[in-house]
């Protein structure tokens, strides 16, 4: 983790940035939009500069104001992963790579088990994570055994292949009440994805009566501001209920491996500029990779995840990825003054004797009503 930077001495920003950021956070307040070019005026800012540092404590006060002060953690399990023919230049998944050289998913009882434990140390969520080969069908089946072990104040999540109305809808009954969608940083040009149809199935998910949520994601130094500002407003367009960014980790033999990764400051930018952005209706912003300063500078939510991990140089893992676990999360939230919940408890994983079974498909349960 990157610790946080404090700035000591550092000029003061000057008058037309300050009234800037009153307009951004004025507006964001109101429920509005903020304009695109008072995005790419935040973007440009240097990371360690005196604008930065004020954008940085404006969004840490947003994060009282509209999360309360709570800090939560995303929980995610990655159920399945596959040589992925969608060749995402970013992903270890992708067929390319070879990392993945066989399909493999973790069974039914043991994902149930795994959400258990990690609703059990306080997450506010617990996301499904299936690739493109999953099946609907099996995804609502194991959502509605996942959903019956979880407690009422903990959100199901399902981040899952581009969904159409209908299959949104299946999810919904399942017990689903959120679903991960992003338009992504390099949409049709890193991915095989049609960037339109990613719009469209953001505000479908809406439509369905799910909530969406978005993160600007995934971030290297190859991107440029433009890029940037354009996917936060796809988010914010979409009405996502949880915002915020994630980094590319640089996975060997990925197009992508040579680009340098963010920085911590960087970082920590991106997610001061996503939460001045942000107004009441998207009250939780979060970082991942866990960054202190970024934790600083209005992030309210870390992600713990376990299981197949498309971030992984190996593809998946047993135990926390990274070894950051939910009291990790809790710990490193509580030290940048945030209120919350999760349990100082042992880490939530897939069970030691978790074991993966290669192809196949889980049985199919009924979705529930």
């Amino acid at each position: 983790m990157t610790g946080i930077k404090r700035e000591g001495d550092a000029p003061a920003a000057g008058r037309e940035d300050v009234l800037l950021l009153e307009k951004v956070r004025r507006r964001t307040l109101e429920g509005k939009l903020p304009a695109r070019d008072d995005i790419l005026t935040m973007l440009a800012w240097k990371a360690d500069s005196p604008q930065a540092v004020l954008l940085g404590k404006t969004a840490r006060h947003m994060a009282r104001l509209l999360a309360g002060n709570r800090g939560k953690v995303w929980a995610a399990i990655g159920v399945d992963c596959v040589p992925c023919p969608m060749d995402c230049a970013f992903c270890a998944f992708g067929q390319s790579r070879g990392i993945v050289r066989r399909a493999r998913r973790w069974r039914g009882e043991e994902v149930v088990r795994a959400a258990a434990a990690f609703a059990a140390a306080g997450a506010s969520w617990v996301v499904l994570r299936t690739t493109e080969a999953y099946g609907l069908e099996a995804l609502c089946g194991l959502a509605a055994r996942v959903r019956n072990v979880l407690p009422s104040s903990c959100c199901l999540v399902a981040n899952t292949r581009q969904l159409d109305g209908p299959g949104a809808a299946s999810l919904r009954r399942a017990g689903v009440g959120l679903l991960y969608h992003a338009l992504r940083l390099g949409e049709g040009r890193d991915t095989p994805f049609d960037p339109r149809a990613r719009r469209q199935s953001l505000h479908r998910i809406h439509a369905e009566g799910l909530g969406p949520a978005h993160l600007v994601e995934p971030v290297g130094s190859e991107h440029t501001d433009e890029e940037i500002a354009d996917v936060l407003l796809a988010g914010l367009e979409s009405g996502t209920k949880v915002c915020g960014v994630m980094a590319r980790v640089p996975v060997p033999g990925s197009p992508l491996a040579s680009f340098p990764p963010v920085s911590g400051g960087r970082l920590a930018q991106l997610v001061a500029v996503t939460r001045l952005c942000c107004g009441p209706g998207t009250p939780d912003i979060c970082v991942h990779p866990p960054v202190a300063q970024a934790v600083d500078w209005g992030a309210n939510v870390l992600v713990v995840e376990t299981g197949a991990i498309p971030r992984d140089e190996e593809g998946a893992v047993r135990g926390p990825w990274q070894g950051f676990s939910v009291a990790e999360a809790a710990r490193l939230l509580a030290s940048c003054g945030y209120l919350t919940e999760a349990a100082q408890a042992r880490p939530a994983t897939l069970p030691d004797d978790a074991r993966l079974r290669d192809g196949g498909q889980p049985a199919p349960d009924a979705c529930r009503a």
